[in-house]
């Protein structure tokens, strides 16, 4: 180790940091210095995102400038049905290019999962892009490939067949936002995440801070609502049915990411799919009066927005969303109630200790009727994953158990357990979900 990677000293945020970090930011992202990234605005995160704690920034610091930075942004993120897991996420990692090549971002990268393991967070989880530096390093670390982020893209023409094509409701009215509506969207919102894997859970609060006083279309990038960011109420009878968030570039203060030609609908949701068709008909409608060029739609890539959308194109792009699972035994102690609710609405009864084996640890579970729990002893049957990126995405249902199987992904040895009791089980544990996370929530 050179004499320079000895004065690096490793630490958490204290007052006074933020400069460095600002500074250390901007040197490696466009990003942020097109949005004009400055104290104040790091400091306002802190103020508007309940995961995001200036305490929990982590800092290399060389001769007193900070040279290297990793923040860690806590999210409650849905795995499963019903249960929603604390999830440290990794954003800003950021290593001064004077600095490159001395494995400060690994460090640093270390360091929170260190901090991860003494909170007692059993999850990591992060967005990049695939096939960069950054991506390879995460994987070293331990982070899985768990799924490519996709968006719809259609230019004008494609968009009048689609308003051509989309259903009007005479029961649903649409309007502008006004204050007061944000009971009635967030409890939309929870009622159409029951059916997605990923999704963030959100309060009140979240909603003013992120979604209203200012309109995030990235965890890290705002727009006022107003000129370039625009939301529509959904309503039948009065009560809030529907909402729609799309931005028009060309009105932007700083459109950092996306071209001025370009409108994008960053988050549809509505109570069923009538209300969700005339949102979209109406946020398509006012995009092209507005003279956009290009659309984009952020939607899930599911029935019903696969339906409404089929006119686009969908891309996958190159962004990548991974995880580390910190601690698995933990981990599927949490999960252990859902599991049990699984089996239970399946109707599945069954008696044996499975031991799960993947990159993250090895840990025995124990079903018996329909309960799961987290047990010692010895296993009736061993299940072992190839890598990582398997398991992972058989935790969020993105595959199944039984894809997984047929792929060769696990290596299963067992005792006196019937084949098709086991299977039967573990498919009803490990079923096939939708998984998604609006742009609003990333970090």
């Amino acid at each position: 180790m050179n004499s320079m990677s000895e004065e690096i000293v490793y630490r958490r945020y204290k007052p006074g940091d933020e400069s460095g970090i600002v500074e250390v930011m901007n040197a490696c992202f466009d990003t942020f210095r097109g949005y004009g990234l400055n104290t104040e605005v790091w400091l306002d995160y802190d103020r508007r995102d309940p995961g995001f704690k200036k305490e929990e920034a982590l800092v290399a610091e060389h001769k007193g400038r900070i040279v290297g930075h990793v923040q860690l942004v806590f999210r409650e993120i849905k795995l499963g049905r019903k249960t929603f897991i604390t999830t440290g996420g990794i954003a800003n990692v950021s290593t001064h290019p004077d600095y490159r090549g001395k494995g400060i971002a690994t460090k640093l990268m270390k360091m929170a999962l260190d901090r991860c393991k003494e909170l007692k967070i059993p999850l990591s989880s992060l967005f990049t892009g695939y096939g960069y530096v950054a991506h390879r390093i995460y994987r070293r670390l331990g982070y899985a490939d768990t799924l490519f982020m996709t968006r719809y893209l259609a230019e004008d023409e494609e968009v009048e067949r689609t308003l051509e094509m989309l259903p009007e409701d005479p029961s649903v009215r649409v309007r502008e936002y006004r204050e007061g509506d944000e009971e009635g969207m967030l409890k939309v919102y929870e009622q159409h995440i029951e059916e997605y894997t990923g999704a963030i859970r959100r309060d009140l609060t979240y909603w003013k801070n992120k979604l209203i006083d200012i309109v995030c279309y990235h965890g890290f990038f705002a727009e006022n609502l107003g000129e370039a960011a625009r939301v529509l109420i959904a309503e039948k009878n009065g009560k809030v049915t529907g909402y729609a968030y799309f931005f028009i570039w060309s009105k932007a203060r700083k459109p950092i990411i996306f071209s001025k030609e370009m409108g994008i609908l960053t988050e549809l949701v509505a109570s069923d799919i009538k209300t969700l068709a005339s949102l979209a008909k109406e946020a398509l409608k006012r995009m092209r009066e507005e003279k956009v060029k290009t659309f984009a739609s952020l939607v899930p890539p599911y029935p019903p927005y696969s339906d409404l959308f089929r006119e686009f194109q969908l891309f996958r792009e190159t962004g990548i969303y991974m995880d580390a699972v910190v601690d698995q035994s933990l981990l599927f102690d949490m999960l252990c109630k859902e599991f049990s609710a699984r089996l239970e609405e399946a109707g599945i009864r069954s008696e044996f200790r499975f031991l799960v084996e993947s990159p993250y640890g090895r840990t025995l579970l124990e079903v018996k009727e329909h309960e799961v729990r987290v047990s010692e002893g010895k296993a009736d049957v061993e299940l072992r994953f190839v890598d990582m990126h398997s398991f992972v995405r058989m935790l969020y249902g993105i595959e199944g158990f039984a894809d997984l199987l047929l792929k060769g992904k696990i290596d299963v040895r067992r005792s006196d357990v019937k084949f098709q009791t086991l299977l039967n089980t573990m498919n009803a544990l490990f079923p096939r979900m939708k998984w998604f996370i609006w742009p609003a929530d990333h970090w």
